[in-house]
């Protein structure tokens, strides 16, 4: 007997169950409809069909790039006068390879800075293999066997062990060394009959939302072991004890020794003074293919090959120079205190919650240490008697050695291109212009390459405007210069360029902005930014060239470049965002170190504070007051005119005369206030299609060291990698920067997905070793990574390829990044973080930037009116297009209206796209539509200047800005069979809810109840 249930029972049981169904049905659709590109994207990827010929250049590139930003450390002689490198045949034929960092070498940093790439990245031991050098496989099975875990993403099986996405931040920095008890008697003496050269490669990596640590984490010492300790007493750019007796080891079996730095991150080396190092190369992080140079290094030649194919060797001798300075103890720098895994802070008295996201307004970080950054300080503090250099600083900033020999002499100096009598001091004239020839003579006995330094020392009085003792000016590198020849360099130098900011009228001359104070101003010809050059005697003068400046000096109240004013934006109550940028409103204001007293002003611990309400207030505000609007002219506006229709296209507007032209007015007003929002707020990796104007969508890919698809797909791409942003500023060499710029454009261009824009490269300071993202970004000399990142950008745009140079600005601390308070003066802005950027967009033609995550004080960068219109476009007169970076869920202090008031552009959201528009009519806002058409004319304005660019390079090439990129959308069949499948779920249970509802009314009708109704089945 079988229980049937009632009428009542089966809607009870079937209707939910059906309406969930239903719910799902219709929740399909939308996240269908809503995340349609990103589904595609995540599924099929980007980024195939580019010329084997471009990847095969690309992969040279990276080559050119370690071989020359590869710097030689040490390089000890023996009793017969012979330097430990390069290595001869004998030597290189067999190495014994020490440290576990060898089998995991690092290609790139991870996070932004890693690649998907599909193509192969080489490793050391690859490398060495291809080059036909045997290595000791028991020491290799060694590191192999302590730790091996294999990484899979992307389909593929990620060579590095300390990878990207599927390796947890934390297991990222675990140090994986045997110690002492690995290196048995047995195990010294096989590698002593093996080989007379140990090759020792100590590594370390970094990344995006991950700073370094002030304690190391190291695994047991167990083959395989997952477990791992924790030591508090050494942070994680020192070496670990088991690395110490792993370099013990390598001295015990070798007489030769060559320590391998493969890192971005300044690590504290006073280990390589030490006897039994021999040699020691800085080699940063090399890219697809770059550790090939690696070898050639140490070889001292390449093979290359003539456009015959006949193969031959050249010399290869290290021509890189530091990008940093190396300390020997991190700590000696002031920005330590606030530097690494937990040198931002959250104010006292918020809420306890694990989660910083939640808020976005607890985090706040100090920059005490104001314009003394890296050498900036190291040689101001030792000028002032406040440290001793040699102990304290192991290689300065521009350090490298070479395996030749050279000899400066100064040809001519021209003045606005007048020669100069170099034996008096010149006055120099207010808008002055110094050009320097320096012949640069090979006086060793193999070729090479060598890196020309000018720096410029200021007058200083204690109280006055904070100056370095030196400042880098001007550095050329030359071409290769054989034994006993001389090549010409050029150096410029603006007397313009030698001013300070003084944001407080610190000189007492009544007034702010850029100032030349009076007095004696030295160029200082360096080998780097400590160690004077060696000039030869047929120089018309010494290292020294000493010129004078009138007593009153020279103020600057007009940009040298675009001519527009220069004024304070930051400094003050009456600025337009009410920023407190220096922090002097804080609970306990924010105080900076000063040369005027190094010892009483060196910042040694953490200011613990309070927030403010006011502070809170200005944070959280969503969009622009009454007063900000009326003081930019948004105050009484007229009705914008849009959706107006028309036959102008994105095409017609190669006709226009530049962003000013009237037709922009004309093409904008036939796009709908929905096009306009969608271009503001659906930047996810792309710019929005705008079909009123014919714009179809176009691509823009992550990557910093080259294109990558890592966020935005499940699928490997097959674009090159490039070396670190780091080692390519070691480099010294702008044109391998305009190079690389070059290749990434060409790149983008051959690719099947229409590409056009690049978040990259990045232009951030090296603020301090501990930085995650150092490896992204390029030195900690303001004037080396603009001059880098100009010509990257210049490359790039020549080819078609917009950079959105990030993270703008003061981005350096990834601790609690989202919605940073960002403390410092407005001289330090301007001086050290904002200089690159500045460079970027006068000298590379830069059209496009990234606004960081961070605030400046209390605004979000990205809704800094002071900073994005009234320096950047005012100042600078940039024109063209920003985009935030990452839009979160809950994202609430990345305001849309405020941020597109202050001159923001788009939005890098994938979450809610409705909320950055939730708390106000925008549809009926007419300030808002307003400077919704501004955004679009600065994004297609992008667009237009960028292709002009490309054509201009090559004149040659096809016009226009070509199709559209096309979503592969073949996933719709498996919707389309997940809705059949649930309509026919629904379909099924409704029949049988209808036939037992008319069993259940059947045997009603014939007085048998359902409880007792009987079924004989068959």
């Amino acid at each position: 007997m079988k229980k049937k249930f009632s009428n009542k029972q089966l809607l009870a049981i079937n209707v939910p169950i059906m309406s969930f169904l239903a719910i799902l049905m219709v929740a399909v659709i939308v996240l269908s409809v809503i995340f349609s590109d990103t589904i595609s994207l995540f599924l099929y990827g980007i980024g195939g069909g580019i010329n084997e010929k471009t990847l095969n250049a690309g992969t040279e590139l990276c080559e050119d790039i370690v071989e020359e930003g590869t710097v030689l450390l040490k390089n000890e002689q023996d009793t017969s006068g012979a330097s430990a490198l390069p290595l001869s045949e004998d030597e290189i034929s067999k190495v014994n390879v020490f440290g576990w960092a060898a089998y995991d070498w690092m290609t790139s940093a991870f996070g932004s800075g890693f690649s998907n790439t599909s193509l192969k990245k080489i490793k050391f031991f690859p490398a060495l293999q291809e080059a036909g050098i045997e290595y000791n496989t028991t020491l290799y099975n060694m590191y192999k066997n302590f730790y091996s875990n294999p990484v899979n993403s992307w389909g593929m099986e990620l060579a590095e062990y300390r990878g990207d996405i599927k390796v947890g931040t934390d297991d990222k920095f675990i140090l994986h060394e045997p110690g002492a008890a690995y290196y048995t008697n047995a195990v010294i003496e096989e590698a002593r009959e093996f080989s007379s050269v140990a090759l020792v490669v100590i590594g370390r990596t970094g990344g995006e939302a991950a700073d370094l640590r002030f304690s190391q984490e190291k695994q047991v010492q167990t083959n395989g072991s997952k477990n791992t300790t924790t030591v508090t007493d050494r942070h994680y750019l020192e070496l670990s004890t088991e690395e110490e007796e792993m370099i013990a080891a390598a001295k015990s079996a070798c007489d030769k020794v060559i320590v391998l730095l493969n890192t971005s991150n300044t690590m504290e080396t006073g280990f390589l003074d030490d006897d039994g190092i021999d040699a020691a190369l800085l080699v940063g992080l090399t890219g697809l293919t770059g550790v090939r140079s690696v070898i050639d290094v140490l070889c001292g030649y390449k093979e290359v090959v003539d456009e015959d194919g006949n193969v031959d060797t050249a010399v290869v001798s290290p021509s890189g120079r530091t990008a940093d300075t190396y300390a020997y103890d991190i700590m000696s720098a002031p920005s330590s205190v606030n530097s690494g895994y937990g040198g931002s802070l959250k104010y006292t008295g918020l809420s306890t919650s694990s989660s910083y996201k939640k808020s976005y307004y607890d985090a706040y970080i100090d920059y005490h240490e104001g314009i003394y950054v890296g050498y900036r300080y190291y040689e101001t503090a030792a000028e002032e008697g406040y440290i001793n250099y040699k102990q304290t600083v192991q290689y300065p900033f521009g350090y490298g050695l070479s395996y030749t020999s050279f000899e400066w002499n100064v040809e001519e100096i021209l003045i606005n291109e007048d020669e100069q009598n170099y034996k008096t001091k010149n006055v120099l004239g207010k808008n002055d212009k110094i050009t320097m020839t320096v012949s640069v003579k090979n006086t060793g006995a193999v070729a090479g390459k060598d890196v020309v330094q000018l720096y410029y020392t200021a007058p200083y009085e204690d109280g006055g405007i904070e100056k370095s003792h030196v400042v880098l000016g001007a550095f050329a590198k030359t071409p290769v210069i054989e034994p006993n020849e001389s090549k010409k360099v050029k150096l410029e130098l603006s007397v313009q360029s030698m001013a300070s900011y003084d944001h407080s009228d610190a000189n007492g001359k009544n007034g702010t902005g850029y100032e030349l104070d009076g007095g004696d101003y030295v160029l200082r010809l360096m080998k780097n930014s400590h160690d004077a050059a060696a000039i030869g005697e047929g120089s018309k003068t010494q290292a020294d060239i000493v010129y004078s400046i009138p007593a009153n000096g020279y103020d600057y109240d007009t940009d040298e470049v675009t001519g527009k004013d220069v004024e304070n934006r930051f400094t003050g109550n009456d600025t337009i965002d009410n920023a407190d940028l220096d922090g002097s409103e804080e609970q306990t204001p924010v105080t900076y170190m000063t040369r005027a007293n190094f010892a009483g002003t060196f910042p040694k611990n953490k200011i613990v504070r309070g927030r403010t309400a006011a502070a809170y207030e200005v944070a959280s505000a969503t969009a622009p007051t009454a007063a900000q609007l009326s003081a930019t002219g948004y105050g009484n506006i007229e009705d914008p005119f849009y959706g107006a229709g028309g036959t102008l296209t994105i095409e017609d507007m190669f006709d226009a005369e530049g962003y000013d032209d009237e037709y922009w007015d004309l093409l904008i007003e036939q796009m709908s206030t929905a096009e306009l929002f969608e271009l503001i707020r659906n930047g996810y990796f792309k710019t929005a299609a705008i079909n009123s104007i014919d714009k179809p969508q176009y691509v823009d890919l992550d990557g910093p060291l080259g294109l990558n698809t890592r966020v935005t797909s499940n699928t490997s791409c097959s674009f090159v990698f490039y070396p670190s942003e780091t080692i390519l500023a070691q480099t010294w060499n702008v044109d391998l920067a305009y190079a690389m710029g070059l290749s990434v454009g060409t790149e983008a261009r051959e690719s099947e997905a229409a590409i056009r824009g690049w978040y990259g490269p990045a232009a951030n300071i090296h603020r301090n070793p501990l930085g995650g993202r150092n490896g992204e970004y390029y030195s900690e000399d303001a004037l080396l990574s603009g001059k880098m990142c100009a010509e990257v950008v210049r490359g790039a745009k020549n080819m078609g390829l917009y950079c959105y140079v990030k993270h703008f600005v003061a981005n350096e601390s990834e601790s609690l990044r989202e919605g940073l308070y960002t403390f410092m003066t407005e001289q330090t802005l301007r001086e050290i973080y904002l200089r690159p950027f500045e460079i970027t967009v006068k000298e590379g033609g830069g059209n496009a930037l990234m606004t960081s995550m961070n605030r400046l004080g209390r605004v979000w960068v990205g809704a800094s009116r002071g900073l994005l219109t009234d320096i950047v476009r005012g100042e600078w007169n940039f024109q063209g297009s920003t985009v935030t970076d990452w839009v979160d869920t809950g994202s609430t202090y990345m305001p849309a209206y405020k941020g597109i008031w202050a001159g923001n552009s788009i939005w890098l959201n994938n979450s809610d796209a409705n909320q950055l528009f939730a708390n106000g009519d925008y549809e009926n806002n007419k300030v808002f539509i307003t400077l919704a058409q501004r955004v679009a004319r600065d994004v297609l304005w992008t667009l237009i200047d960028t292709e002009n660019a490309r054509l201009s390079y090559d004149p040659t090439a096809e016009s226009g800005l070509g199709d559209g990129f096309e979503y592969n959308r073949t996933w719709y069949i498996y919707v389309a069979l997940i809705e059949i499948a649930l309509a026919a779920g629904i379909g099924v249970l409704a029949f049988f809810l209808i036939k037992n509802i008319r069993k259940n009314n059947q045997a009603k009708a014939e007085g048998v109840t359902a409880e007792e109704t009987v079924t004989n089945e068959k």
